[in-house]
């Protein structure tokens, strides 16, 4: 009898010392394969290091919902593909975490706002503001209540919730929330310039989204006039606000009110940054667009001239500069300026550098390398090499797809400048297979309409006036007019 409790002992020691030996493996396995997954992801091994990340956290699932590791896992699998650039993937991810900290602080802890926050932010990224705002609404409750109503911590989530009612067009929600962090800077004992005028800007976007331009306008030059109060403090956020009522004024053809406050922003930026500021070339440009839609040729041809100089150093400095992100937006800037003047191998050399320096300085796929991929694709269709530009668009688009989901607008939008190049190459019968895609991709039942689709359906109006079908061109433009009117109705959503 004592000699079989023995034995069960033995047995039992036995099994719980091979049980503890397999636990052990299981959290050395865990380490060995993120530290092997860490080093793959410093050396750009993307596709091993996201095999042995996911290993982790399979391993990870193992050791229960709240062992940290399994947070971990998740985090640095997310961190992979923002990395890559691609947004789409992370979604499910950060949902995960923010499930996993739920289960361990509940629902209303202060300490839930990053993962929540985090969500909320790449559901805006993706275009998907409806899945965003419950989240926001949870993290404004939560800083109300820990913080206080008036805490600048809350007032960031109150505006961030207001431009989500404004990306869904619910426009009194929207205005209700700018006008309460209005009242609150208002009411504070030392004003905040800055955000003062950030409110009256977020109000003027709220009436010009609306269709109200009288009173956005009106906004824009009340937040102008207050950033100039202190002009020394404010130049730099009255020369920016200058540029936007410029703009607004330049696209209702009031070019006399335009022109002093587009030269304003000019000023300021040539004084801040010098005179070989990478954004001037730009500026510059935009400068001679304004000038020569007006007929003021000499103006417009002064300002070209100012364009060309700074872009003719643009490839001079790719080699040389110790900022490549400087680097890399003067190439671009100075490339679509020789796209303008038609000048298109030289807008592809400077383009093809760009690609180069993003690709050695290991920027994100998307929206870099993408970007980069479609501007050479649209200097090479400008010449007539069309195999080679619609090579480097489907590069371009499928980069987009797989960071932001094959239904993102921003992929309808990637795919206009291949339709465009079909056009032009004379392909329509592929060229309309694409347009029909974006239209596809963009007018969902039930979804808000995005803006994208009003080039989508322009473009594909014109390219079925280019194939002679001219009575359903019209039935197009009827539907453009719909789709103008839903996004310039008042919000009707409870």
């Amino acid at each position: 009898m004592w000699k079989k409790a023995s034995q069960r002992v033995a047995v039992g020691l036995a099994l719980l010392t091979f049980a503890s030996l397999a636990a052990l493996a299981q959290e050395t396995q865990w380490e060995e394969r993120m530290n092997a997954g860490r080093a793959a992801l410093e050396e750009k091994r993307y596709e091993e290091a996201e095999r042995l990340f996911k290993a982790a956290v399979q391993e990870a699932e193992g050791f229960g919902p709240h062992d940290p590791r399994l947070i971990t896992g998740l985090q640095t699998l997310a961190e992979l593909y923002q990395q890559q650039g691609k947004t789409a993937p992370q979604a499910p991810i950060k949902k995960r975490i923010l499930e996993l900290r739920e289960a361990e602080l509940g629902s209303t802890h202060p300490d839930l706002v990053p993962a929540l926050l985090e969500l909320a932010w790449l559901y805006k990224q993706l275009r998907r503001p409806a899945e965003a705002l419950p989240l926001l609404r949870r993290v404004l409750e939560i800083r109300e209540t820990a913080l206080g109503p008036n805490d600048p911590q809350t007032i960031e989530t109150v505006n961030e919730l207001g431009w989500t009612y404004l990306d869904l067009n619910r426009f009194t929600e929207a205005e209700e929330l700018f006008r309460r962090s209005l009242v609150t800077h208002e009411g504070a004992q030392e004003p905040d310039i800055d955000a003062l005028a950030r409110d009256l800007e977020n109000l003027s976007a709220v009436y010009t989204n609306q269709g109200k331009r009288e009173e956005g306008e009106a906004l824009s030059r009340q937040a102008l006039e207050l950033q100039d109060k202190e002009p020394a403090r404010q130049a730099r956020f009255a020369a920016d606000a200058a540029w936007k009522l410029g703009k607004f004024y330049w696209a209702h053809r009031r070019y006399a009110e335009a022109e002093p406050l587009l030269l304003q922003h000019l000023e300021t930026e040539e004084k801040s940054h010098g005179p070989e500021n990478p954004g001037l070339i730009f500026l510059f440009h935009e400068m001679a667009r304004f000038y020569r839609i007006q007929g003021r040729d000499a103006e417009a041809e002064s300002f070209t001239q100012r364009a060309l100089a700074l872009a003719s150093t643009a490839g001079k400095d790719a080699s040389s500069s110790p900022d490549d992100h400087a680097t890399v937006i003067k190439l671009i800037n100075s490339g679509s300026l020789y796209m303008t003047e038609r000048e298109y191998a030289k807008a592809e050399e400077l383009y093809r550098q760009a690609l180069e320096i993003d690709q050695k300085t290991g920027q994100p796929e998307y929206p870099s390398i993408a970007l980069d991929l479609s501007s050479v694709a649209m200097a090479s269709c400008a010449q007539g090499h069309y195999d080679q530009a619609e090579s480097l668009y489907k590069r371009s688009i499928q980069i987009t797809e797989k960071a932001l989901g094959a239904d993102h607008p921003n992929v309808a939008e990637s795919l206009m400048p291949l339709a465009r190049c079909y056009r032009q190459a004379g392909r329509y019968a592929e060229a309309e297979a694409v347009y029909r895609r974006a239209i596809q991709m963009t007018d969902k039942p039930g979804r808000p309409v995005p803006p994208e689709l009003i080039n989508v359906l322009w473009g594909y109006c014109q390219l079925l006036r280019e194939m002679n079908r001219e009575a359903e061109a019209k039935q197009v433009e009827t539907r453009i007019q719909e789709v103008l009117k839903r996004l310039s109705a008042p919000d009707s959503t409870p």
